[in-house]
């Protein structure tokens, strides 16, 4: 069963200071990451974060659904088309381990801005693609490029 929480919200030891320098004391200070960001770059975050989602979702959802148009129009081997789905899932399983490394290394607001525009990049290759190969690549870009935005 877990602690009470205080008038603030916390729970006693959570991340806290007390003035005098002893954990847990009746008079604490919480120490929160966010304490040091600006309320409006919080705000814009929130959105940005939740569009993302939005389109990760969208993107895994609606691949089944453009199969078959796909498919017809550009009339391709018939054995390309089962990477339209795969290519997605097999660009964003092969950089996890790395991209999870990195965000150790760098700073996670630079990786997140280069993941979201190769999941751009991804998305315009794909959208405008003539030839089934050409979707495959565009599929792959948009799986590494939301991967590294879900590892930050």
């Amino acid at each position: 069963m877990a602690a009470p929480r205080n008038e603030k919200g916390d729970r006693p030891g959570d991340d806290t200071v007390a003035e005098s320098g002893t954990i847990g004391s009746a008079t604490s200070v919480t120490v929160s990451p966010r304490d040091s960001l600006a309320p409006w770059k919080f705000k814009l975050m929130m959105p940005l974060l939740f569009v993302q989602g939005l389109a990760y979702g969208y993107d895994v959802g609606n691949v089944a659904n453009i199969q078959a148009p796909i498919y017809l129009a550009m009339g391709s081997d018939i054995q390309l088309l089962p990477w339209i789905g795969l290519a997605f899932s097999t660009g964003n399983v092969a950089v996890i381990p790395l991209v999870r490394k990195l965000t150790g290394l760098f700073d996670l607001r630079w990786i997140y801005a280069i993941g979201f525009l190769l999941f751009a990049i991804g998305a315009a290759i794909s959208g405008s693609a003539n030839t089934m190969p050409v979707v495959i690549v565009g599929r792959v870009l948009t799986g590494v490029g939301l991967a590294t935005t879900y590892q930050t």
